[in-house]
């Protein structure tokens, strides 16, 4: 008796433990992917690849989260992967944007073209800047209200990538040269990896949103 309660002990200890051990796989597998890409971003920016072939910038934009998006439509595992992750690490990993400030940097250098970097720049400050009060007072998302003003705060972020983008194609027809500043490296870290690693934020926060008002 004492060893067939052992044994069904085990069993049912390793069932518990399997989603643990599935979600730490899948996070370090995203982690490693992340560092590739980070690195061969960072490669093709040194090289000045993206400089010369300054029209296929937009695929490394879309690629990534049309890939993360497909596999988590198909994706049981992934999926449960991204409703667990924690909202506010998502949330502060906007921060980051505030690497936009080197556009108005660029921009006040006489680098960059104002009509991309003006608006592009100060709304990527106003997202970094308020992403610690949106990672700490509007999460946990417990009231509608929360929920609403994340919403919004997710929204704004993604309208500045969708007015940057034709911002900078227009500018980019317009005077060609005014432009180049954002295919040189540094800069060209933020189109290849930042933004589409900000958006498949958005993506996975939009997801956590939608589940949460399903439970609800």
């Amino acid at each position: 008796m004492s060893t067939e309660a052992n044994k069904d002990v085990s069993t049912e200890a390793a069932v518990t433990a399997a989603p643990e051990i599935t979600t730490s796989q899948i996070s370090q597998t995203m982690m490693g992917l992340a560092i590739v890409w980070f690195v061969g971003a960072c490669a093709l920016g040194i090289s000045d690849v993206l400089l010369v072939y300054s029209r296929i910038l937009f695929l490394f934009v879309v690629i990534p989260v049309i890939i993360f998006g497909t596999v988590f439509a198909f994706s049981p595992r992934l999926r449960a992967w991204a409703f667990a992750l924690d909202s506010r690490l998502i949330i502060l990993l906007n921060m980051l944007r505030a690497g936009g400030l080197a556009f108005l940097m660029l921009y006040a250098d006489g680098r960059l073209n104002g009509a991309f970097a003006l608006p592009t720049g100060w709304m990527d400050f106003i997202v970094a800047f308020t992403a610690p009060l949106a990672a700490f007072y509007l999460t946990p998302t417990r009231t509608t209200l929360r929920r609403l003003l994340l919403l919004a705060w997710i929204v704004f972020g993604i309208a500045d990538f969708a007015i940057a983008i034709p911002l900078g194609v227009v500018a980019r027809s317009q005077n060609p040269t005014s432009m180049i500043a954002t295919n040189q490296f540094p800069q060209v870290i933020i189109p290849t990896f930042g933004v589409p690693l900000v958006v498949i934020g958005y993506f996975i926060l939009l997801a956590q949103l939608w589940r949460q008002r399903r439970q609800a």
